[in-house]
């Protein structure tokens, strides 16, 4: 599908099953803000190697019953998951967004958050989002800055491997947030992430 617009799936929109974007060439704005994607025992929204020439909002009401697949999606604007309600794996491995990844006001119950491989301009987040997700695949994932309130404390514990992945303890997430740090003049976090 190529579209030389925006995408408008909102407000009142309802998909009973999987919407299916695979391979979508946008150059305007998906923007989801307040529809409902239902898909119970798969996918609900599949945009895996799509192209969004602006910003993607999944936002104000967004609710996902079943999986986000933009896995390999490029977004040159922002990703906006903020006010959403989503029950289900959220996977954007190997994705790309140039500006923001918003990842705010999180409620439901989030099986996976999958960043594998995945590179932001700004990580834009709070800590009550991240409590909503039962498990979060960060290896390999980079970003430029982080604009949020969330302590380092909070996020070195949220970067500790749960038991099924103690085996295979990757170092790259620490080292990202300490670099991160580090460059927007927050040594004494850095050092506390390092060691």
């Amino acid at each position: 599908m190529t579209v030389g617009a925006d995408v408008f799936l909102r407000d009142d929109f309802k998909a009973l099953g999987e919407v299916n974007l695979v391979g979508a060439q946008i150059t305007g704005q998906l923007d989801c803000t307040g529809g409902h994607f239902e898909n119970a025992n798969g996918t609900a929204l599949r945009g895996n190697a799509m192209t969004v020439g602006a910003d993607v909002f999944l936002r104000d009401g967004f609710q996902a019953t079943g999986n986000l697949n933009l896995r390999r999606a490029r977004i040159t604007g922002n990703l906006q998951i903020i006010k959403a309600e989503i029950n289900g794996l959220v996977d954007l491995q190997s994705g790309r967004v140039d500006e923001g990844f918003f990842w705010k006001n999180i409620s439901g119950d989030v099986t996976t958050l999958d960043l594998t491989d995945t590179s932001v301009g700004v990580l834009r987040d709070d800590l009550e989002s991240w409590d909503a997700v039962k498990r979060s695949r960060l290896k390999g994932f980079r970003y430029d800055g982080i604009d949020s309130d969330i302590r380092v404390r909070y996020r070195i514990e949220h970067l500790a491997p749960t038991k099924d992945q103690v085996a295979t303890f990757d170092p790259q997430p620490h080292t990202q947030l300490a670099k991160t740090l580090s460059t927007h003049g927050q040594p004494v976090g850095a050092a506390r992430v390092q060691f």
